[in-house]
């Protein structure tokens, strides 16, 4: 079985949106993974939580580290 993804080949968008970070929290995954999907076709640095409580942690432990 193959995969292929939906997903354009070429942006020429990519690369503009260097340094942009973005927390995508939804309690579904597979609404999750789709935006995920676009926001690092874009170029965007994505990190992601299933709820408020795990995103509170990510958003935490990223203000500490930088």
């Amino acid at each position: 079985m193959s995969t292929s993804s939906t997903l354009p080949d070429t942006n020429p968008h990519q690369g503009d949106n260097q340094g942009s970070s973005i927390l995508v929290v939804d309690d579904e995954d597979v609404v999750r993974d789709v935006v995920v999907r676009y926001l690092d076709h874009e170029g965007m640095q994505t990190a992601q939580a299933a709820d408020g409580e795990e995103a509170r942690r990510i958003i935490e432990v990223d203000h500490r580290t930088s």
